[in-house]
């Protein structure tokens, strides 16, 4: 189940960032809209090695 929760949350961000990990993203809403997601380096890193791989790869 995705963790969503309210932008004004981040004003105890310790508490938010102890809940993402890998492939556990945290997405925050403003106004009850997806706004921004949180992840961690290590799967950012993955995310662009993925897209500079499928990228540099001609069909």
């Amino acid at each position: 189940m995705p963790n969503i929760k309210p932008i004004s949350d981040l004003r105890n961000y310790t508490e938010v960032l102890k809940e993402v990990s890998f492939n556990n993203p945290v997405y925050l809403t403003r106004n009850g809209r997806g706004e921004y997601a949180i992840i961690k380096l290590e799967e950012l890193d993955k995310l662009r090695a993925t897209v500079t791989f499928r990228n540099s790869y001609k069909f």
